[in-house]
């Protein structure tokens, strides 16, 4: 079962990783409205890729990886929602919109898979 849980996250984060390439001057226009450093935004997608391959071929501690970043990003959500004008959630490229409660949920429920594949793994 904590494969198949390792598996399901590295391919959301693949396909996370994907959706962000795609857009282009998607790291630039994603520092800008959530007002974050642009490395940020710019490393995003070669880690989201890194840690879903990762994930995918059960490389270890990537479920430890997997975890860490999605607090990053659920902390930058939830910052996002404190503010009056939130900016979409770019969170899979093209893909975006409103960032609300659903958003932090459905990262609460990654990082829930995430938490799993960790404890799983030992």
């Amino acid at each position: 079962m904590s494969a198949i849980a390792g598996v399901a996250l590295g391919l959301v984060f693949l396909a996370a990783a994907i959706s962000k390439l795609s857009v282009r001057g998607w790291a630039r226009q994603t520092a800008t409205a959530l007002n974050v450093p642009f490395w940020l935004t710019q490393s995003a997608p070669a880690t989201e890729l890194l840690i879903g391959a990762g994930l995918v071929t059960r490389v270890p501690f990537m479920p430890e990886a997997a975890l860490g970043v999605l607090l990053i990003y659920t902390g930058v959500l939830l910052t996002q929602l404190s503010r009056e004008d939130a900016p979409p959630c770019a969170c899979f490229g093209r893909a975006a919109k409103p960032i609300t409660w659903a958003t932090v949920a459905r990262n609460a429920a990654l990082i829930g898979l995430a938490v799993f594949s960790v404890l799983s793994e030992r």
